[in-house]
């Protein structure tokens, strides 16, 4: 009968919109994961230049008073 078809057609759309519902928050929560490593991983590199620059400096400051 065309209710139960209905009814049927309405189950899945449900439930395809549950998965889709789902698969956005995983995409939203794994995007901010992969935004938090990156900026990790900038800052730690930012951090190891900043050291590596200060090293050369005193180096250099060094090698000017020799």
């Amino acid at each position: 009968s065309q209710g139960r078809l209905n009814a049927i057609l309405q189950d899945q759309t449900q439930l395809l919109q549950n998965q889709r519902n789902t698969k956005a928050i995983e995409y939203q929560t794994l995007s901010a994961q992969y935004t938090n490593k990156l900026n990790t991983i900038k800052d730690t590199l930012d951090i190891s230049e900043r050291e590596k620059k200060a090293q050369q400096d005193e180096i250099n400051n060094k090698m000017q008073q020799l």
